[in-house]
């Protein structure tokens, strides 16, 4: 049995027939596969998210705000992310079975395949993503950055003075 979410939806097509002069209407079901697929957008040091646009092309044809869940049937069709003023488009990121055909490309083709996730990664100008390293950044003073060097300043001194005395005595 699969892990994977699996919907499966039901489209009915019609079909006219014609009957001793009378047009009666027959559904057709066919069952095809659907996945759900969330979208979302971040900005690349986490600071807001969900801000700006995406714009789906044929067949799908539509512009959605963020967050924004759908379920879709297998398909491909082009994504452009537009994010509000004063940010720009940074990378897309996937998960599941859905992939974008170049994730650094504002604008790109979407495919799915499978449930997933879509999130557009959008930045300020001149704003530095955070190094993807263990740890935690916190906001310091310079006087606790310079810390360690005046302790080092004050013990060079201290040394410095403690041979003169000693020098002294010798003599």
């Amino acid at each position: 049995m699969s892990s994977k979410l699996r919907f499966v939806s039901v489209f009915l097509v019609a079909s006219l027939i014609v009957i001793a002069g009378s047009v009666v209407l027959m559904p057709k079901v066919s069952a095809q596969p659907a996945y759900l697929v969330q979208f979302s957008s971040q900005q690349d040091n986490l600071a807001t998210t969900n801000l700006g646009t995406m714009q789906f092309g044929p067949p799908v044809n539509m512009l959605v705000g963020l967050p924004f869940g759908q379920i879709f049937g297998a398909i491909s069709c082009s994504l452009t992310y537009n994010p509000v003023a004063g940010y720009f488009f940074v990378s897309w990121q996937t998960t599941g079975g859905v992939s974008v055909n170049n994730p650094n490309a504002q604008s790109t083709t979407l495919t799915i395949d499978g449930p997933g996730t879509v999130t557009a990664v959008y930045k300020l100008p001149g704003s530095v993503a955070p190094a993807a390293v263990g740890g935690v950044i916190l906001p310091t003073s310079t006087l606790a950055i310079l810390a360690p060097y005046l302790a080092l300043i004050g013990l060079v001194a201290a040394s410095g003075v403690a041979v003169a005395v000693r020098r002294r005595r010798e003599v």
